[in-house]
């Protein structure tokens, strides 16, 4: 399988996917070769081998897209790039972007928001509340974009966190 050159880089979270799948978030990535990654992802299957990689790439030779980086996945088929864009250099965008290439790659239909994906909702949340300006800021933009598509998906994920319980236990006044 061809993976990304890295000679080191920091793990900034792992996660539970669905499917028995499970991943490995990189951040400071140091690489190896000319293509250099803001952030990698490294997807495990369930026989907890690895499988597939992401990447938020860009060429050192080129560096004009820096920041705007490419999507790549590295799998048993090669590598492919899908597409440069701004929103690969936040790392819950990214991650949001990985998990959806981990469903494609793998059919896996499971419409539950995963760990990993509550973990990125989360960091859009925070991201989008420290970012100085109006909710309709361009910064903002792609962060709204992601929370709208997956807010009902997120509470759903919240309720089935805390568990129902009954009116009496909750504090539940008649």
């Amino acid at each position: 399988m061809m993976q990304p050159k890295i000679v080191n880089a920091e793990r900034l979270a792992v996660f539970h996917l669905p499917a028995g799948y499970a991943a490995t978030l990189l951040e400071k990535v140091e690489s190896a070769g000319v293509i250099e990654y803001h952030y990698v992802m490294v997807v495990f299957g369930p026989d907890q081998q690895i499988c597939m990689f992401t990447g938020s790439e860009w060429s050192n030779l080129d560096p004009s897209y820096k920041n705007e980086p490419v999507f790549g996945i590295f799998d048993e088929g090669g590598h492919a790039g899908c597409g440069g864009s701004p929103d690969w250099l936040d790392p819950a965008l990214f991650v949001l972007r990985s998990v959806k290439a981990v469903k494609e790659r793998f059919s896996i239909s499971d419409p539950e928001l995963s760990e990993a994906e509550a973990w990125a909702l989360t960091q859009v949340l925070k991201r989008i509340q420290e970012l100085p300006g109006e909710p309709d800021i361009p910064q903002k933009g792609a962060l709204w974009a992601a929370l709208s598509k997956n807010d009902a998906r997120l509470v759903e994920y919240m309720k089935k966190g805390r568990g129902e319980l009954p009116e009496a236990a909750s504090g539940a006044r008649n």
